[in-house]
């Protein structure tokens, strides 16, 4: 009778595993939209336990719905935010991909649990309701509120991207372009009070911890103190612990401001090339020196670099172009600057020695010109005729 039962007792316990196992419910979206018909689903996809640098390197996915109907199965256990928008909604007048804002829809999915959505797909903007509680239904609620700021956004960025970028846009528009930046952020701030509106009276909703991770940097301490402990150690505890770094860092900016404006010396530093070497700044010599800070993820940066090569060609022997990628992978990196076929000094940032605190970096890109003396000359934020004209004054 004894052997009897020990023999019973690891049969059980096997029982017992099958049952649980074969009721488990991986991660997953099901969602029935109307007017989705066939469309290929493009998904965006941020493991909650991982912090990423920026959206540009979440992971991508793609499926295709039949009848106005997909379901989407999270490639691994765990919390993930799922962004998902039709394929539809992408596409731009230049025929390059642009992300809608009015489309693009965010989904928690919890590890073990389904979600189901049910919509209609009205113009760029989907409608939809959903029985699954916390930050799916609250997004869903706030979301309409700013569904106008949405389709407003979505425009202007169809217009900028067009005088931008397309070959078919008339030339020299620059007062136009600057007028569609200035609407454009506009509709951010329109945006940002709804957002620090909904904060302010829901301090305990993992919604607001969302929401503070799409605040500027410079406001972000004052209201993470504010959120409950139960957001902080929440949903997007991971990603809140990075930009709260990422916040202490914008206070060290701030305070070097003073030392890398015009006629200071610019400070040294090394970081590695493409290469893997080191490379030293003071290394240099007897150049001007044109520093460049950007991000394979930036669109202004990568629009830029035919005007960038077109000068560094012309004045390559007076001058050196060194490159600087920020809040960015390795191969991304790597890929850009071979696509682009960029052939000047090339260099990656290394946040444990961050050179954009160093040098006061608040926008990509930032390009700064500095003499043979490493005395800085120019700061320029933003891609603008304004560091070509300058360049122009100080070496022709």
């Amino acid at each position: 009778m004894i052997m009897k039962n020990w023999l019973f007792i690891p049969i059980l316990i096997f029982t017992l595993l099958l049952s649980s196992y074969s009721s488990y419910t991986p991660p997953s979206l099901v969602a029935e939209i109307d007017g989705l018909g066939n469309d290929t689903i493009l998904l965006f996809i941020h493991p909650l336990s991982e912090a990423v640098e920026n959206d540009a390197n979440l992971k991508q996915d793609t499926i295709v719905a039949k009848d106005n109907r997909f379901e989407y199965t999270v490639p691994y256990d765990g919390d993930a935010l799922v962004y998902f928008v039709p394929n539809s909604l992408t596409k731009s007048e230049t025929g390059r991909r642009s992300l809608s804002f009015s489309g693009l829809i965010p989904v928690m999915i919890k590890s073990g649990k389904q979600v189901k959505l049910k919509g209609k797909l009205d113009g760029s903007y989907i409608e939809y309701s959903t029985d699954d509680k916390g930050f799916n239904s609250d997004y869903m609620a706030s979301r309409n509120e700013y569904k106008n700021l949405l389709l407003g956004m979505d425009s202007l960025n169809n217009l900028i991207q067009f005088y931008t970028m397309s070959p078919q846009a008339p030339q020299n528009q620059d007062k136009l372009i600057h007028s569609l930046f200035d609407k454009r952020n506009a509709i951010r701030y329109e945006q940002d009070k709804v957002m620090v509106n909904y904060m302010k009276k829901n301090l305990d909703k993992d919604l607001s911890g969302y929401y503070l991770l799409r605040r500027p940097t410079e406001y972000f301490i004052e209201y993470y103190d504010q959120l409950e402990n139960s957001v902080k150690n929440g949903a997007f505890k991971v990603q809140l612990d990075k930009m709260l770094v990422e916040a202490k860092k914008y206070e060290q900016k701030i305070e070097n401001e003073s030392n890398v404006k015009a006629g200071e010396t610019a400070p040294d530093f090394t970081l590695k090339d493409i290469e893997g070497n080191d490379f030293t700044l003071s290394s240099i010599k007897g150049k001007y020196i044109v520093l460049d800070f950007w991000g394979s993820w930036c669109g202004p940066c990568i629009s830029g670099f035919p005007h960038m090569k077109e000068y560094y060609n012309k004045y390559k022997d007076k001058v050196e172009f060194v490159g600087i990628a920020c809040k960015d992978k390795e191969d991304k990196w790597k890929n850009a600057v071979d696509k682009a076929e960029l052939t000047w000094v090339q260099l990656i940032n290394d946040p444990s020695r961050d050179v954009t605190v160093t040098y006061s970096i608040m926008a990509y890109p930032t390009k700064i010109i500095l003499d043979e003396n490493r005395k800085i000359i120019a700061f320029i934020r933003g891609e603008s005729v304004e560091f070509y004209n300058k360049l122009d004054e100080i070496l022709e």
